[in-house]
């Protein structure tokens, strides 16, 4: 679970940081298009949520059955 919560706060950072940046000052607001949080919510509850989740859990199993790090790695 610590490494969920890690994962998705960097992850989710990344996302925060590009939205804030396209609210910045001086940008052609044509040129960006509309901007909607959904569009940048949305990608990550269909496909990083999903593989984060798939993805740790064969790293756990990997770890749990061989009782070593080197294969996690």
């Amino acid at each position: 679970m610590g490494a969920l919560a890690t994962i998705l706060l960097i992850f989710t950072s990344i996302g925060i940081g590009v939205f804030l940046a396209t609210l910045l000052p001086g940008l052609d607001v044509e040129r960006l298009g509309p901007n909607r949080l959904v569009a940048y919510l949305w990608p990550y509850v269909i496909m990083l949520l999903p593989n984060v989740l798939f993805i740790g859990s064969i790293f756990f199993v990997v770890a749990t059955l061989t009782r070593k790090m080197l294969p996690v790695y």
